[in-house]
């Protein structure tokens, strides 16, 4: 996946991505039927592959003071062999910083996926899917607890639970789990932060016994939004003493 994210100091944040998942060497096979000896011979007629990828288009701005909204627009197209469809569906979704004064540290989200969808090629309908979250941050912002809840219109609640603990500035530890009835996967990981640069790594193990490594990195590059709305207000005030 890639993906990139622009904020703006008036207009809100834009967003884009690419997500592909790719799997090849399935073995083609060919079979024929003999009437006369009911012998079925089958035969190794190539290879195809599964072909998965997602464009997304992504929009958020700040309503009020603490909340703000985002959209998303993404176009699905999967290839299986020679057959390809396209799903075309939008998210919507809600997200709250700090209650009040009180609970500063608390952020609430609300999100509603797979809004409207509209299906080529093929009669399979991305299900509506409800998801809410809660995060807060504790000893000086340095660690961080979050819970999700997933309900699919379908589908049984699943649940998804994390941790994480900047040790030093450039270093933190992170603890996972998620599930249904019970626990499916639980994972560890790293993160690391040298100036505008951070690397993700974290080992995950499933329930039916397969690990995975994965590994992310990001980049920050030009000057903040918020860095940049400091400096014209300090040119601003620097304007009205010379006045």
């Amino acid at each position: 996946f890639i993906s990139f994210v622009y904020p703006t100091p008036k207009s809100g944040v834009i967003g884009a991505n690419i997500t592909r998942m790719y799997t090849g060497g399935f073995e083609k096979i060919d079979f024929t039927y003999d009437s006369a000896t009911e012998a079925i011979t089958f035969n190794k007629s190539g290879e195809f592959s599964d072909d998965q990828i997602a464009l997304t288009a992504s929009y958020g701005k700040k309503i009020m003071q603490n909340a703000s909204i985002g959209l998303s627009g993404k176009i699905l197209q999967r290839t299986l062999d020679v057959h390809t469809d396209n799903i075309i569906t939008f998210d919507v979704s809600f997200l709250m910083k700090g209650i009040n004064h009180t609970l500063p540290g608390i952020n609430l989200a609300f999100g509603v996926n797979n809004l409207v969808t509209q299906s080529m090629n093929t009669t399979d309908k991305l299900p509506l899917t409800i998801r809410m979250g809660a995060s807060h941050r504790f000893l000086r912002d340095k660690f961080l607890v979050s819970l999700d809840l997933i309900k699919g219109l379908k589908a049984n609640l699943n649940w998804a639970m994390g941790a994480e603990y900047w040790v030093v500035n450039f270093l933190a530890i992170r603890m996972g789990f998620d599930g249904e009835s019970g626990f499916r996967e639980s994972s560890m990981g790293l993160g690391f932060k040298y100036k505008d640069y951070s690397l993700d790594y974290a080992f995950a193990f499933h329930e039916l016994g397969v690990s995975a490594m994965r590994v992310s990195g990001a980049w920050r590059f030009g000057r903040s939004v918020v860095q940049n709305r400091e400096s014209t207000v300090r040119r601003l005030i620097q304007e009205c003493v010379e006045s």
